[in-house]
C-alpha cells in the first residue's frame, strides 16, 4: 500500500518510464535485426528501481524481457531450436533482474550509511559544543565549582570518545572487516559489571535496573568489548523507555545450543513500529533510536547471533538476544 500510494504520487515519471520500455520494444522491432537496442532496455529498468524500489524495478525487468522477444519474434528472428527464444528471454530477465536487485542493494546501503553519517555528526556537534562550554566555563576565574565542570568536561570527553569508536565499530561491521576476538566471560560477574555501570548513568535516575533471579553463571566465549556495547545500549534504550519508578529487567538463561540474554521493561512498542524497529524506519524513543536498534542487530550478527522483539501489554517490551554458543554451567546462585 506504501508502494502503491508512493507511484500514484509519482504520476507521469513513473508512468512514462514503464511505457518506454514498449516504445523501445517498437524502434527495435522497426530498427531490424542488424541494430541492438540491448542497452537501452537497462535504462528504465534502472531509473524505475533507484526511484521507487525493487519491486517496480522487478516489474520492469519483467516487462523489458517479454517486449524484447516480442521484439525479436515479431521481426522475424529466425532459430535453430525451438525454444531457444525462451531460454534468451530468461537470461534476460536473469540479467535485468540482477541489476535491479544490486543496485537496490547499492542504494539501501547509501542511505543507510549517509543515515549513520548524519546521526554520527549530529551527536558529535552536539558534544563538542558542550565540550567548548564547559571549557569556556573553566576560564571563568569567578566560577565557585571548577572541580564540578572539570567532571563533566571529562564525562563529555568520555562519550566523545564513545561515539567516534562506536561510529568506527559500526562502519567495519558495515563493511566486513569488523575483527571478533572471542574470549570466556563467566555471565554473572559479566552482568553484574554492566548492572554496576548504568545504575549510575542519568537514564537509570528514579527507575530500577535489576537481575533476574536466580542468576545463572555460565562460562561464555565471545567478544567481551562487543558483547558489552550491544547489552550496554540495550539496557540504556530500556532504561529510556522506562516510566519513572519503573523497574528493568535483566536475565541471562541457556537452551540447548545457544545463550540468551534478555532485557525487559514495562510498555508495550505499537504493532506498526514493531515490524520496522530494527529496519531504521521505526522508533521507541524518538529520533535516533529505531538506528541504533539497526545498528545494534549488525553488530549482533557480527557475533553470530539474532535478537528478537517480544512487546505486548501484559509483559511489556523485551529484547531477546540470542548467541549460538552452547555455554558450560559454573554454578547457579539460588
Amino acid at each position: 500500500m506504501k508502494l502503491w500510494g508512493k507511484i500514484r504520487s509519482a504520476g507521469w515519471p513513473f508512468a512514462s518510464a514503464m511505457l518506454g520500455i514498449p516504445l523501445l520494444g517498437f524502434f527495435d522491432l522497426i530498427s531490424g535485426l542488424d541494430l541492438s537496442f540491448s542497452i537501452f532496455y537497462l535504462v528504465p529498468i534502472y531509473w524505475l528501481t533507484w526511484r521507487y524500489g525493487l519491486l517496480p524495478g522487478i516489474f520492469a525487468s519483467l516487462l523489458a524481457a517479454v517486449i524484447w522477444l516480442s521484439a525479436e519474434v515479431l521481426g522475424g528472428q529466425t532459430y535453430q531450436i525451438a525454444w531457444a527464444p525462451y531460454w534468451n528471454m530468461c537470461v534476460r530477465l536473469i540479467l535485468f533482474l540482477s541489476m535491479a536487485v544490486l543496485l537496490d542493494k547499492v542504494k539501501t546501503n547509501m542511505e543507510r550509511r549517509r543515515l549513520l553519517e548524519r546521526l554520527f555528526f549530529h551527536d558529535l556537534l552536539n558534544l563538542t559544543g558542550s565540550l567548548r562550554g564547559f571549557a569556556e566555563l573553566l576560564q571563568d576565574n569567578s566560577l565557585p565549582d571548577k572541580v564540578a565542570v572539570t567532571q563533566l568536561l571529562a564525562e563529555t570527553t568520555e562519550r566523545i570518545i564513545d561515539e567516534i569508536e562506536t561510529q568506527r565499530i559500526i562502519s567495519a561491521a558495515e563493511s566486513g572487516d569488523l575483527a571478533v576476538e572471542h574470549e570466556y566471560l563467566q555471565t554473572q560477574p559479566f552482568l553484574e559489571m554492566l548492572l554496576s555501570i548504568y545504575r549510575h548513568h542519568h537514564c537509570a535516575e528514579n527507575r530500577t535496573l535489576v537481575l533476574v533471579e536466580p542468576v545463572n553463571n555460565f562460562l561464555l566465549k565471545s567478544d567481551q568489548e562487543l558483547l558489552t556495547r550491544i547489552l550496554g545500549n540495550l539496557i540504556k534504550n530500556a532504561l529510556e523507555a522506562t516510566p519513572e519508578a519503573g523497574t528493568v529487567r535483566i536475565d541471562c538463561r541457556s537452551g540447548d545450543d545457544e545463550t540468551i540474554f534478555s532485557i525487559n521493561n514495562p510498555g508495550e512498542i505499537p504493532k506498526e513500529v514493531q515490524t520496522r524497529v530494527f529496519r531504521g524506519g521505526g522508533t521507541t524513543k524518538g529520533r535516533g533510536r529505531g538506528l541504533g536498534l539497526r545498528s545494534i542487530r549488525l553488530l549482533i550478527g557480527a557475533l553470530g547471533g539474532k535478537i528478537d522483539l517480544v512487546s505486548n501489554t501484559a509483559e511489556g517490551t523485551t529484547f531477546l538476544l540470542r548467541l549460538p554458543m552452547a555455554p558450560r554451567t559454573l554454578n547457579s546462585r539460588q
